[in-house]
């Protein structure tokens, strides 16, 4: 049922396997269907069908499974199919019809579904005959569907597909006007006197974002203070006029309050819906921050008001799910918290209801409390409906600094949450802001994820690496920076030689960032853009050579300890910061413990944590094209690599020299973890009986490291999460795990198939959501080709082409359907894609034209 499928489809075929035809499935029990020689198919072909379907069509044990490759007429239901198959079998069951013949089956079947005494075996395909198909208007419907011999799929025929015994004698006009059928991509504007772009009647699934309002979204300059809005909604049967007045009026509200205040903010809108356990496992479900309210408005307005069978809620479980909402990491931000209910949360101290089916639930002042700790200008606003949230409304003013609550309409509530708003950004101007900072609207450059798919047949690694690069970096965005001042107070073997290092804020990426640059004198002022440029792309292939050894331990079951590095980025400066434009950074490494060198480029090594078997690992995984040494972090979190390779250019760049200094002097021995690696023994290490005091290594992987300190980087956040245990060691971090689960269904705007996609998660990583991932993969965004009818863009993975005189036109998908069904008017041959038909051939309503053998 692939849309994208060119071949032929007829139902006659149904339950044979085609595999066996061409000589590939040889297994019967295995795919379960008819393994019939061509001689033996063109025998059961010619048996007489009913209503279009042969004998061997049908499922033999009518199992009704939407997969199933057979055929589930309804009439099959009363029919004993070890009777009808003449097996042995038959356990006589009275619902039945036993002991029936095909030809018997065929009179008990014509007698019930025949309309107006006809039957499809009745019908002929001629364009000019008395058949009953003409008589009766059932051509108005494709008979070769009827008949089993149509080849097309479903809503690519030019005429209605329908089963015959779903027809019924006074429906026929309402199940033409329903169905799905192919027509040309364009069509004759009688008004406008032009052809114009004809939409297929096809079911649309809507994309949950437009490509428009996420380029809005990912590229909204977050000017100070920044403003995270957190709508907490109570969606049980309770607050139906609530939900209403909620998905009415937050776009509203968001563009009033934006006028209003008098300094420029970027303000971000989340939501949480929330009911009770009963309502099932999903009965907490969220919106991130994004800068469209619309979208918050339409994620709300999915929501049916229901549940609710005691009067408490899941209020503790949506504060719980806003705490780990992707809440802005800036120190002066500004967080809004609006909490609509009119039932408390379970507790019997938080409030005087009868039932609770959760009465020794105590923990709602803990989650105030982590809102307090989190943000220093935290606001938390309650709109008390109802007198039972009386004593749980208590615990907010006791536990909040900022709280404020108001009894009020829903016809209230745009003019409740602008005045809060307005009082939260009065009251937060009165909080000391640090002067210690400079502030730059940059633009920058990051990553998607690269995996390692290194092949050594096709090329050196680097090369396939930057190959790779090309085609995972997303399109330079812009941001806010907060830069310290003053330079970060660091040891010299955690900053480097000639190096500075900042500390800095990106609200775009809503992360603490360092900025690594060289001190400037007038030379090292022009090769500060290839210093970035080097820093970024020696931080990448370290990033993936780590992620890809984390995977081969734990598949090897290796002993060993995961190791992240930083995330880099690449920040652009309209106007110089520290005399230069371009300036590399990398997430910062948050851990309050001190920098550890792990080795160097020359002969050292720390013996007490032996690192040196990833450094092994680069250079086998990359075919001895580059290796990885210097290197340094803290506790297992990494930065600042240095690669030795011929391919590359950088001034710690030993190159040949870098490989033996390692191989002789760190390295003199493998380790066991090298031997489960399968890491081959280098010519360069050492013989046993050159050893000496080896012994006193530890054989172990990272070894005396603090596993409590453990840490690791998600890649597609680039937050910071203690590493709880070995076995969660992929790099996402349990938010953008859970975000990853809520998956969507959409459209694609390029293949018009439908796919699934967790928005939540997909906004972090900055990629349009709009194309699926097919489309994504083939690269349709550069395939620049457009239909020789409709002008629209064609899909790659459906392009379709005429050849006329070594000139090559493309045609759209629904233009190809629509055209290889068309006939010659004179010989009735099909279309062969021979000859370029005019507009006015196509828009045919005859879909008829002369064929180059008639003209």
């Amino acid at each position: 049922m692939d849309n994208f499928c060119t071949k032929l489809h007829p139902r006659a075929f149904a339950g044979i396997c085609i595999g066996f035809l061409n000589n590939y499935c040889q297994n019967q029990s295995i795919c379960g269907l008819q393994h019939f020689s061509i001689e033996q198919l063109r025998d059961k072909i010619q048996q007489h069908p009913i209503n279009g379907i042969r004998q061997y069509n049908l499922c033999p044990t009518n199992c009704q499974d939407l997969n199933c490759r057979y055929l589930h007429p309804p009439w099959l239901k009363n029919v004993c199919l070890q009777c009808l198959n003449k097996k042995k079998q038959c356990k006589g069951e009275p619902a039945l019809i036993h002991k029936v013949t095909w030809d018997k089956l065929r009179d008990i079947v014509y007698k019930e579904y025949s309309i107006s005494g006809a039957n499809p075996e009745m019908f002929c395909d001629e364009i000019n005959c008395n058949c009953p198909a003409k008589i009766y208007n059932f051509d108005q419907f494709c008979i070769k569907n009827f008949k089993g011999i149509c080849p097309m799929l479903d809503g690519r025929c030019i005429k209605p597909h329908k089963s015959w015994e779903s027809l019924q004698e006074n429906s026929l006009q309402k199940v033409k006007e329903k169905a799905i059928v192919a027509r040309g991509c364009i069509k004759f504007d009688e008004k406008d006197k032009s052809f114009i772009k004809q939409q297929q009647k096809q079911q649309q699934m809507q994309v949950f974002i437009e490509q428009r309002s996420l380029l809005t979204m990912v590229n909204q300059i977050e000017l100070r203070p920044q403003v995270d809005i957190i709508f907490i909604i109570d969606c049980t049967i309770s607050m139906e006029d609530w939900l209403i007045a909620a998905k009415h009026n937050i776009k509203f509200i968001i563009k009033e309050f934006t006028k209003k205040i008098s300094v420029s903010s970027c303000v971000r809108i989340a939501a949480v819906c929330y009911r009770d356990f009963t309502d099932g496992p999903n009965h907490i479900q969220y919106h991130d921050f994004t800068v469209q309210p619309e979208e918050i408005e339409k994620f709300i307005d999915k929501f049916q008001p229901k549940g609710g069978e005691d009067i408490p809620e899941d209020l503790i479980g949506a504060l719980d799910v806003a705490y780990n909402l992707n809440i802005s990491k800036h120190p002066d931000s500004i967080l809004q918290i609006f909490t609509i209910t009119d039932a408390p949360c379970h507790g019997r101290k938080y409030h005087s209801c009868l039932i609770d089916d959760r009465p020794d639930t105590n923990n709602l002042e803990e989650k105030l409390e982590n809102f307090v700790k989190k943000k220093k200008r935290f606001f938390f606003s309650f709109i008390s409906i109802k007198q039972q949230t009386d004593k749980m409304e208590e615990i907010f003013k006791k536990c909040v600094p900022n709280y404020s609550s108001a009894k009020i309409t829903e016809n209230k509530f745009s003019d409740y949450v602008l005045f809060s708003l307005s009082a939260t950004m009065h009251k937060s101007t009165k909080i000391e802001d640090d002067n210690d900072f400079i502030f730059r609207e940059v633009k920058y450059r990051k990553q998607q994820q690269m995996n390692y798919s290194f092949e050594a047949r096709n090329g050196s690694y680097m090369n396939q690496f930057r190959s790779q690069m090309k085609k995972t970096k997303l399109q330079k965005k812009r941001t806010l920076l907060q830069i310290e001042k003053s330079e970060l107070n660091l040891q010299n073997n955690e900053k480097g030689q000639n190096v500075q290092v900042f500390k800095a804020f990106d609200q775009k990426n809503n992360i603490y960032v360092i900025k690594k640059n060289q001190f400037i004198t007038e030379e090292l002022q022009v090769k500060s853009k290839n210093y970035a440029k080097n820093k970024y792309q020696q931080q990448l292939i370290a990033k993936q050579l780590s992620h890809y050894f984390n995977q081969q331990c734990d598949q090897q079951k290796g002993k060993f300890l995961p190791i992240y590095y930083a995330t880099p980025y690449i920040y652009y400066f309209d106007l110089p910061v520290f005399g230069i434009k371009v300036i590399y950074g990398e997430s910062y490494i948050d851990l309050d413990i001190p920098w550890q060198k792990y080795s160097n480029n020359a002969d050292f090594f720390d013996k007490e944590y032996n690192f040196t078997t990833f450094s092994h690992f680069t250079y086998v995984k990359t075919n001895e094209n580059l290796i990885i040494t210097d290197l340094q972090g803290k506790s297992n979190l990494l930065s600042d690599p240095c690669i030795h390779s011929k391919e590359f250019e950088d001034e710690g760049n030993c190159q040949e020299l870098g490989k033996n200094n390692f191989f002789q002097f760190q390295h003199q021995k493998c380790t066991p973890l090298c031997i489960t690696l399968k890491l081959g023994k280098n010519i360069l290490q050492a013989d046993a009986s050159q050893l000496g005091q080896y012994e006193q290594i530890s054989d172990v992987f990272g070894g005396k490291t603090d596993q409590s300190k453990l840490q690791k980087i998600c890649a597609n956040c680039n937050c910071q999460e203690k590493l709880e245990n070995l076995i969660n060691f992929q790099e996402i971090c349990s938010g953008c795990l859970e975000k990853k689960k809520q998956e969507d269904v959409c459209k694609c705007e390029c293949c018009n198939e439908e796919f699934k996609i967790a928005f939540n998660y997909q906004q972090l990583q900055e990629t349009f959501i709009n194309f699926c991932k097919n489309c994504k993969n083939s690269e349709c965004n550069f395939f620049n080709q457009q239909c020789h009818y409709c002008q629209s863009k064609i899909c790659k993975q459906t392009e379709k082409t005429i050849q006329i005189q070594n000139k090559t036109y493309y045609i759209c998908l629904d233009a190809f359907h629509y055209l290889r069904q068309i006939k010659c008017i004179r010989c009735l041959k099909e279309y062969q894609f021979q000859k370029l038909l005019t507009k006015e051939e196509y828009c045919d309503n005859h879909y008829n034209y002369i064929c180059n053998a008639c003209v």
